[in-house]
């Protein structure tokens, strides 16, 4: 910032605790006065849960503020030096933390459930069914932009059912079919008003203290052949439905960009999920039979592709203004969900050596998506009106070398990896604009493990 040197300073303390305890009653299905049905293996399970988190966060920040507002010029080694220190300038340094910088969270979750599993069909028809009660309590304690404090209390009691129908046509496949209801709470950060600065080109962040959570409800049907080992191919159906789902809208006040966490009304998702995994190995005939190959078939049996692909169309609306201080009217209310992909893609090519060790190459790429919902900044006027903010596809590319060797006798492994190759950038847009565009660069690793 050219009118002042801004350093920041974050402390982040959290104190976690986790207990839970199972029960396990193995049982044979019977059913009286006949043959039918008995002597299956079942299970029933059950079990509680206690999860606590204490989180502060405290957050500082100091000007460096050129006297009578001048512009900061020169290198930072010559200009930010003790001598140019002073009530007259060129420089003075102050603190301008305020109460809004700081909060304190506390969650609690309490569960217990139940679970059934029971064979209906010997080894070709299963169920498994049950239900997780959880108790949450939530506070979130912070300031708002005004300097007010802000206290907010969440207290929910959530049923969530599942039930799982798995049928085996063969030994080697299966289709389930899946319902599940679960939830999706706010984060302390979601909660608080606290503004969390960001770099120049960034927006900041800004909490939602009126959030509320996401209840969804999943429905899911999958095919999977096991028709090898290592070997399979699946594909799946799924369906959710979102009740206030949480989303990120890019918002601008007195003249500054925020990213504000709001509740929608409701969202849906449905798509397709498609995965495979193979070995060449049934090439290797074929290939020997060309001459000049003939030295690479045998090779062709430690090579195998994995590929997971998924399509998926979703939707959003409406959107919940529970905070009159601060209105929140989004330019489309009905869109995509945020951060979901209409399609994703990930690959990977695997050589396995017992000499050289295993090379693999992993490709991911995932399509253009929503960042941020664009809201009106004058309701009244249609022209005033942002875009929704975009995240552009991007591809990545990496690769991992990982082999055991001895060196002094000792047994290591060894590990070499080149992460992002591709170094395709990082691109948001609203509408014709750039928002965000930069690269991270390519990174190379390597280490060396011993086991004992």
């Amino acid at each position: 910032d050219p009118t002042s040197g801004l350093r920041t300073f974050a402390t982040l303390n959290e104190f976690l605790q986790d207990y839970h305890g199972d029960v396990e009653f193995p049982f044979a299905t019977r059913l009286p006065y006949t043959s039918v049905w008995s002597g299956l293996e079942a299970n029933f399970k059950t079990g509680l849960a206690y999860q606590a988190r204490d989180r502060t966060f405290d957050y500082r920040r100091f000007n460096n503020s050129p006297v009578g507002g001048r512009a900061l010029s020169g290198a930072p080694e010559s200009l930010f030096v003790p001598d140019n220190y002073s009530t007259v300038g060129p420089l003075t340094f102050s603190e301008g933390t305020t109460r809004n910088d700081s909060f304190e969270g506390t969650e609690e979750v309490a569960g217990a459930y139940g679970m059934l599993t029971l064979p209906l069909i010997a080894d070709r028809l299963s169920a498994i069914g049950g239900s997780r009660v959880e108790y949450s309590y939530i506070v979130a304690q912070g300031a708002s932009s005004v300097q007010q404090p802000v206290k907010t209390i969440q207290n929910n009691v959530d049923p969530m059912p599942s039930a799982i129908l798995k049928y085996t046509p063969r030994d080697d496949m299966s289709v389930r079919a899946t319902f599940s209801q679960t939830v999706s709470r706010p984060d302390f950060r979601e909660l608080t008003p606290t503004l969390f600065p960001a770099l120049p080109g960034q927006s900041i962040l800004l909490g939602n203290p009126n959030l509320i959570q996401t209840e969804i409800t999943s429905y899911d049907l999958r095919w999977e052949w096991f028709f090898m080992p290592l070997e399979l191919v699946s594909v799946g159906f799924f369906y959710k439905q979102l009740t206030n789902p949480i989303e990120l809208a890019a918002v601008v006040s007195t003249s500054s960009y925020y990213d504000f966490f709001v509740n929608a009304d409701s969202g849906n998702l449905w798509g397709f999920e498609v995965e495979g995994r193979k070995n060449f190995d049934f090439l290797v005939p074929y290939v020997a039979k060309v001459d000049w190959l003939q030295p690479v078939a045998p090779a062709l049996a430690d090579l195998q592709l994995e590929i997971n692909a998924s399509a998926i169309e979703s939707e959003v609306t409406g959107i919940q203004n529970t905070d009159p201080s601060f209105p929140v009217v989004v330019t489309n209310p009905t869109r995509p969900l945020i951060g979901q992909p209409p399609f994703s893609v990930n690959a990977s090519l695997q050589y396995a050596d017992s000499d050289y060790g295993t090379f693999r190459l992993l490709y991911r790429t995932v399509a253009r998506t929503i960042a941020a919902a664009g809201t009106d900044v004058q309701p009244d006027d249609p022209s005033g009106a942002l875009p929704d903010q975009y995240k552009e596809r991007r591809d990545e590319l990496d690769f991992a070398w990982i082999t055991d060797f001895t060196a002094w006798d000792t047994p290591l492994t060894g590990k070499f990896g080149v992460e992002n190759i591709l170094n395709d950038d990082y691109h948001v847009t609203q509408g014709p604009l750039t928002i965000e565009k930069y690269r991270t660069g390519v990174t190379f690793s390597f280490g060396i493990s011993y086991k004992f």
